[in-house]
């Protein structure tokens, strides 16, 4: 995947689908801490493939450069590390304020125990649905336009 700015990501329409296209990116050293690589459907070959809405009518087989619509990194994100941190917090004050506690086990540490099982319960959940909103099939990106260099270099 080439980064020709930081709008847009660049991959080759492999097949067209009405309104939709998907896309094929190369695998980069950012896909492996990328927060979206959930939508990206790996294939056998070490490829990502991304559906993508197609407003541009893209053929196969062209260069296309695509980027986020609707903000769904941003969504993404606050599912993946707000949730589970709300469930952290949660299990804290819940625990410390409920007087739950063991013999002579402090009560933060009863709490900071009932805040890591909040975590790892939330952290579940929020994977869980991140999983369930990439398999709707929705196209959270777009084609902007096609990459006019790639083009020219096909055809010389």
């Amino acid at each position: 995947m080439s980064l020709h700015n930081a709008d847009f990501e660049t991959g080759v329409v492999i097949n067209v689908q009405g309104d939709n296209a998907v896309v094929e990116l190369n695998l980069n050293v950012g896909c492996e801490a990328c927060g979206a690589r959930i939508v990206c459907l790996p294939d056998g070959s070490g490829r990502k493939r991304l559906n993508v809405a197609n407003p541009i009518h893209a053929k196969i087989g062209n260069t296309v450069m695509i980027s986020e619509t609707s903000q769904f990194l941003l969504k993404l994100s606050a599912l993946q590390y707000g949730v589970p941190l709300l469930g952290f917090l949660a299990g804290i004050f819940l625990i410390y304020y409920s007087g739950f506690g063991f013999g002579g086990i402090p009560p933060e540490v009863t709490a900071f125990s009932g805040g890591i099982i909040g975590l790892f319960l939330s952290a579940f959940l929020s994977r869980h649905w991140a999983h369930h909103l990439a398999e709707t099939g929705h196209s959270f990106f777009s084609i902007q336009k096609i990459d006019i260099h790639a083009l020219l270099g096909r055809l010389i």
